[in-house]
């Protein structure tokens, strides 16, 4: 298939930055975004592991903390009202109620009452975001829960819980990127570069492995991410 009729298939604008970053060679424009598909096809897989074994972990610590197998509905009227639970907005200095944790509840009980399933424990804890377990990293809830959703990793990360934050936040921005099939081989600038892509990649194999050693044993069959990497490089 040649370079017009993916701008026909794909869009040109969306082509565009494929074009530049090879100074409008268009078999290497094509190849290149050929191998930014595959490139992200081989990571999912790993993000796919980290984002379940993160939530099935965070609920098994929060099930024996609150003594409940009903955690998530009980604490909307917990935990996640606490008046410590708040951000610093941007533009007026203050600190406002941060309803990250119900919001994302409500909208997913709303979810299930629209599609008449019932709305039980499993099915939410399945449901809910990358974006709503990492939360519980950020700097208000570790206070909050007094650092008891740091148990969820068998392997101790090393690094201070605002670090964890940090990472997580970097896997969901590239889960993010990929789940809308936006390109990962290229800087802010629009110039052609894996280090981004692949410093994530490091870091996801390691929150994998602060999570459970063995988990990241089985995981290292499904990875082949140093491959494609290789085949984009060249």
């Amino acid at each position: 298939m040649d370079y017009p009729k993916h701008e026909a298939l794909f869009s040109q604008i969306r082509m565009l930055k494929y074009y530049r970053c090879v100074n409008a060679d268009t078999n290497k424009a094509v190849n290149i975004y050929r191998s930014n598909i595959l490139l992200s096809q081989s990571i999912y897989p790993l993000i796919s592991i980290l984002e379940v074994g993160l939530r099935n972990a965070i609920d098994r610590v929060l099930r024996n903390h609150f003594k409940s197998n009903n955690w998530i509905l009980e604490q909307k009227k917990g935990f996640m009202i606490d008046p410590a639970l708040t951000y610093k907005d941007r533009a007026t200095g203050k600190y406002i109620s941060d309803t990250t944790f119900t919001d994302k509840i409500y909208r997913v009980e709303g979810k299930f009452k629209f599609e008449k399933t019932p709305t039980l424990h499993n099915r939410i804890v399945a449901e809910l975001s990358l974006g709503f377990w990492t939360k519980f990293f950020d700097t208000a809830p570790i206070k909050v829960l007094k650092g008891v959703q740091l148990n969820a990793f068998n392997n101790s990360p090393g690094i201070p819980a605002k670090d964890i934050y940090s990472t997580l936040n970097d896997i969901r921005a590239l889960r993010n990127r990929i789940s809308h099939h936006e390109p990962v081989c290229f800087d802010r600038n629009g110039n052609f570069c894996i280090k981004s892509f692949h410093k994530k990649y490091l870091q996801t194999k390691e929150a994998i492995r602060w999570i459970d050693s063995d988990l990241a044993n089985w995981s290292e069959g499904l990875d082949n991410v140093n491959h494609h990497l290789k085949a984009i490089i060249q």
